[in-house]
């Protein structure tokens, strides 16, 4: 997600929507690997990163592994 907040007004994306934002695209990734026809090869292991409660809790949710950094 990152911790840059210029980073994010390079691009034009609100700061404080990055969680709501890594959550969704998340969501819609996982979606998207469950209908075969839709994307074929199968789901792709999602590693998430963090040590905020946040970041716990999305591993939890979406991701196969958790790392610290």
């Amino acid at each position: 997600m990152g911790w840059a907040r210029q980073e994010y007004e390079a691009l034009g994306i609100p700061f404080h929507l990055r969680g709501k934002l890594t959550d969704q695209h998340l969501q819609q990734i996982r979606t998207a690997w469950e209908d075969d026809a839709d994307h074929s090869s199968g789901g792709i292991p999602i590693w998430v990163g963090g040590m905020s409660d946040a970041a716990l809790r999305r591993a939890v949710r979406y991701g196969e592994a958790w790392h610290p950094a």
